[in-house]
């Protein structure tokens, strides 16, 4: 990701955005290499409570299970490190306050936030109401019921 550009976007379409937004290193290195710009690895913000989309292996953020990420959203990111050619490589980084995560590829720190963020206009500005990140494509919908 451009550290230097006004918006660094926020890939909720975690499948669709990182195999075209990305550019890859190439050269002999295996797949889990990396895939970014710098040939680090893509720093992901996930939220460690939305199970069954994405949670933390431990509730505890002081337990080391804490920072084991699972779930649908894990899974596919494990799945895109496992594909040929790809060459991506995620540092994934459990969060366990909501308000704000879809934020936080807008600071030098994180390059993707997940973990079941609905995509809203208002969630793509800063609190001085700039455009701050931008949303991918969605990967998962939901539908709520009043039925038992």
């Amino acid at each position: 990701m451009n550290p230097a550009s006004p918006v660094r976007p926020l890939r909720a379409g975690l499948a669709a955005a990182l195999l075209s937004g990305s550019a890859c290193v190439t050269g002999p290195e295996p797949p889990s290499a990396a895939c970014t710009p710098d040939g680090e690895p893509l720093r992901v913000a996930f939220y460690a409570f939305f199970e069954p989309v994405s949670h933390s292996a431990d509730e505890d953020p002081a337990s080391p299970g804490f920072g084991v990420h699972l779930g649908y959203e894990a899974d596919l990111l494990t799945a895109l490190e496992a594909m040929n050619g790809a060459r991506l490589s995620f540092e994934r980084t459990p969060v366990s306050d909501w308000p704000g995560i879809w934020l936080m590829p807008s600071t030098s720190d994180i390059d993707i936030a997940g973990g079941g963020i609905t995509i809203l206009e208002s969630r793509t500005r800063n609190e001085a109401g700039e455009v701050a990140v931008a949303f991918t494509s969605g990967h998962i919908t939901f539908r709520q019921s009043l039925d038992g």
